[in-house]
């Protein structure tokens, strides 16, 4: 039986949730390097996506069809026990599911595996966002993926630390700052982080993060609060995150950071 679900709709629901299966990875997949260079807050980054999602057209008509059935992998009937599987598991839930959306929203922007993209570049990031115009395909995103059950990889509380964050965003901001991409992101499905490489006024540059922003997040408009001259932060999904950042690096232009020593290795 063949469903759909309104663009909007997918934007502002959870990630389907994991299935782990018991026998599963537990070493770490965490490379023994660092970012040294300046690292911020991303400023007002919730906000920001709620205010490109409010200021969508969401009420064209475009759908994302779907299918129920045996033989479909439905979203609680999936499991997963690697890495490998946890990239399947990201590719349906963002790069298929998702991607419609960006189809429908005219983003020039889809997902896929670095070796589609072309490239010649030695190391291989886990998942791309790629852009074709005129005949070539640039990369515009960079993603890391790591699975969520390993302690070190966690995200959520990772800005707490600052030094462990530093090490956990050392591959996807290496990438990034390699590749000359503005954005990307790193994930372990249950929290992503968003990182956008920045050049300053100085002329030096900045590595920005996002919150980690949880798989089973929902969109809850923000709601005035007549007591208090400020808002409340809004509750954003990741899917609206990633629609945000998406929409930024869809436009954004290549970027040539030379900043040297910018990662590390600490082996």
């Amino acid at each position: 039986m063949t469903s759909t679900i309104r663009a909007k709709q997918i934007v502002e629901s959870p990630l389907p949730s994991l299935q782990i299966r018991p026998y599963h990875t537990v070493s770490s997949a965490l490379q023994r390097m660092s970012f040294v260079g300046t690292l911020i807050p991303w400023s007002n980054f919730l906000r920001s996506v709620e205010s490109v999602h409010k200021n969508q057209n969401w009420a064209r008509p475009r759908t994302s069809p779907y299918t129920n059935g045996p033989h479909t992998t439905e979203p609680d009937r999936v499991h997963i026990g690697d890495e490998h599987g946890l990239q399947g598991r990201f590719q349906q839930a963002i790069g298929q599911a998702f991607g419609a959306v960006l189809e429908a929203k005219s983003i020039n922007l889809y997902f896929a595996d670095f070796k589609s993209s072309g490239s010649n570049y030695e190391n291989i990031p886990d998942v791309v966002g790629l852009q074709d115009v005129g005949g070539s395909t640039n990369i515009k995103l960079v993603g890391e993926l790591k699975t969520p059950w390993v302690f070190n990889h966690d995200l959520h509380t990772a800005i707490r630390r600052l030094r462990d964050l530093r090490q956990k965003i050392a591959q996807p901001v290496r990438d990034m700052q390699s590749l000359g991409c503005e954005y990307g992101f790193i994930s372990t499905y249950n929290y992503t982080i968003f990182l956008r490489q920045f050049q300053s006024p100085s002329g030096d540059w900045e590595v920005w993060y996002s919150p980690p922003i949880s798989s089973s997040s929902y969109y809850t408009p923000t709601v005035p609060n007549p007591q208090s001259t400020h808002l409340a932060l809004p509750q954003v999904s990741m899917k609206q995150c990633m629609f945000y950042v998406c929409t930024l690096a869809s436009a954004a232009n290549p970027v040539n950071n030379q900043t040297v020593p910018w990662v590390v290795d600490l082996s």
